[in-house]
């Protein structure tokens, strides 16, 4: 089943490079997290400390993906005309694939939304969708 939503991201593929890398920006902070909590537990252990940190398999950055970490803007993508990506973001945040956050300290920032990490996703690649269900299963 292909839905209308995702439809939209292929039919404009400069949607997809920005989605593309707001996901790898995405990805890229949940292993840096991973690593820092590996770290963290292999520095616990050796000073003796090992019931003090609880195993959260800290060797998967999937796991940190659940964080829903806020990111910065991204201004220059490539691939994407700099004059067009405030437009693109906001068609992006408008059909429900990117959420957006006043932060005081660091003005916008931005957050995939389920289904924008799912549009992200090739469609031969995605999980089916049960249609019984009103909502899509989450994506890591």
């Amino acid at each position: 089943m292909i839905f209308p939503d995702l439809q939209l991201v292929g039919d404009n593929p400069p949607w997809s490079l920005v989605l593309g890398a707001y996901r790898a920006l995405e990805l890229e902070a949940a292993e840096a997290r991973a690593a820092e909590r590996k770290k963290a537990k292999a520095a616990a252990q050796d000073a003796g400390e090992a019931d003090a940190v609880t195993d959260d398999d800290a060797s998967d950055p999937s796991a940190a993906i659940a964080d829903d970490r806020w990111m910065p803007r991204l201004f220059h993508i490539d691939g994407v005309a700099d004059e067009e990506s405030s437009g693109i973001h906001g068609q992006l945040i408008a059909n429900g694939f990117l959420n957006v956050e006043l932060s005081g300290r660091d003005g916008l920032v931005y957050q995939l939304t389920n289904l924008g990490k799912r549009a992200v996703i090739a469609p031969e690649e995605r999980a089916p969708i049960d249609e019984d269900r009103d909502s899509m299963p989450q994506v890591a």
